[in-house]
């Protein structure tokens, strides 16, 4: 197996001794980092990955990766062994389109090969599903940055078994949402810029855990906000 990993992230910070957190490191985003892998395997190979309405070659992935910055590109080849089919690039065309996030989507079924690129632009202003969820299941599959400063979240669950609800959204620059707890135990809430939490002011990368039932957040950086809740 080939896999090339250039992207570099900050230290990890770990939340309810599960969730391993890293931010991209801002000091060396650069343009063309890459996390790739040319050989045909679930990217989290502990647990078993639905299929997207039942399509044999689209799987949900293991989650890890949250576009908060830039433009990224996410490349698919495969070989006549992973059977992928034209239905198949159309399914993921249309899953693709009924995403919050815009994406282009190109695709060669003849040479084997598509792709899907988007920018971040903050277009969540209601709480939704983990974005881009579900990938191709192809042999190769790269994931690289298009331009510098293309910033990239990275979250791991060090125990596979324990599953979280995860749910996702933007804050515009400036504005104030609520952010309510969802009914669980246990919920975290992590923000890609600086903000103001209940009137107290937050440095971006902030993780906290919220034990109210609800807690204001407002914006105060330059660019869109990507905020996510982990709970269970």
């Amino acid at each position: 197996m080939s896999v090339v990993f250039t992207y570099k992230f900050k230290t990890p910070v770990l939340l309810d001794n599960q969730l391993q957190i890293c931010w991209s490191d801002d000091s060396i985003m650069q343009k063309d980092n890459e996390i790739s892998s040319t050989t045909k395997t679930v990217i989290d190979s502990r647990k078993p990955q639905p299929k997207y309405n039942d399509t044999n070659n689209i799987k949900q992935n293991s989650m890890n990766y949250v576009l908060y910055e830039g433009k990224v590109s996410i490349t698919f080849e495969w070989t006549d062994d992973d059977g992928i089919t034209e239905d198949d690039l159309n399914v993921y065309q249309k899953y693709l389109e009924d995403q919050s996030e815009t994406w282009t989507w190109t695709a060669d079924f003849a040479n084997k090969t598509a792709k899907a690129e988007a920018t971040y632009l903050g277009e969540n202003n209601d709480w939704g599903e983990f974005p881009f969820k579900y990938f191709l299941d192809t042999s190769t599959i790269k994931m690289v940055a298009e331009e510098n400063n293309t910033k990239l979240l990275c979250i791991i669950k060090t125990n596979a078994d324990t599953d979280y609800n995860i749910r996702q959204r933007d804050i515009p620059v400036g504005e104030t949402i609520t952010i309510d707890k969802p009914t669980s135990s246990i919920c975290y809430v992590l923000f890609s810029q600086p903000v103001e939490i209940n009137g107290s002011a937050f440095d971006k990368y902030t993780q906290k855990k919220l034990t109210s039932s609800s807690v204001s957040a407002k914006n105060t950086g330059t660019i869109p906000c990507k905020v996510l809740q982990y709970y269970r």
